[in-house]
C-alpha cells in the first residue's frame, strides 16, 4: 500500500493483513519497519532501491535519501528550473515527486500542457505537414520555452521523441 506519493508505506499478505510496515524521513530514509526480512525492491515515491548502495534510482540518475539530494549532477542542466542540480524535488518532498530524475510532477504537468498547446497551434496552422510540425514544436519546446540545452538527456542521442514519451510516462504513471 503507498501514500500519495507513491511510496510503499505497507506490505501485506494475500488475506489482506498487514505484514510490514515502513516509515521514512521525509527524503525517504526508512526510519523503521516492522519485519525487515519482508524487504521490497521498491520504497520511497515508487522508485526501486539498490540495497548494496541503498540508493534509490530515478532513471536518469540515482538519489541518496540520507543526503536528500542526487548522487550526480542533473542531466538536462538548469532547464530542470533548480540553481543547485543535484537538488530532490525543490527541498520539497512532502508534496511532489521526481519520476525520472530530470523533472519535478509538476514541470512534467507543465511540459506536457505546453507541448500539448504548442502542437495544437503549429497542426491548426500548418495541417500539411504534420511530422515534420511534431519534430518542430518539440524542439521548439523544450529548447527555446524550458531552455533544454542537452536533448539526449531525454533518451539518447537521436531519441528525443521516444525519450520525451517515456519521461512523461514516467512523470503521469509508472513507465
Amino acid at each position: 500500500m503507498t501514500d500519495h506519493l507513491g511510496t510503499v508505506r505497507d506490505l501485506v499478505n494475500n488475506a489482506g493483513a498487514i505484514v510490514n510496515h515502513i516509515d521514512y524521513s521525509a527524503f525517504g530514509t526508512i526510519l523503521a519497519q516492522t519485519d525487515t526480512s519482508m524487504g521490497d525492491r521498491i520504497g520511497f515515491t515508487g522508485r526501486e532501491i539498490d540495497n548494496g548502495t541503498q540508493l534509490y534510482y530515478y532513471r536518469a540518475r540515482f538519489y541518496n535519501s540520507s543526503m536528500g539530494r542526487f548522487i550526480s549532477m542533473d542531466p538536462i542542466s538548469f532547464a530542470g528550473h533548480q540553481t543547485n542540480l543535484y537538488t530532490y524535488v525543490a527541498n520539497s518532498p512532502t508534496i511532489t515527486t521526481d519520476p525520472t530524475g530530470l523533472l519535478t510532477l509538476k514541470e512534467f504537468a507543465t511540459l506536457a500542457k505546453t507541448l500539448a498547446i504548442d502542437t495544437f497551434a503549429y497542426i491548426t496552422n500548418n495541417p500539411a505537414s504534420f511530422l515534420v510540425g511534431c519534430w518542430a514544436v518539440l524542439y521548439y519546446t523544450l529548447v527555446f520555452r524550458f531552455n533544454v540545452q542537452r536533448l539526449d538527456a531525454f533518451g539518447g542521442s537521436g531519441a528525443v521523441c521516444t525519450g520525451l514519451t517515456v519521461a512523461i510516462q514516467g512523470g503521469f504513471g509508472r513507465a
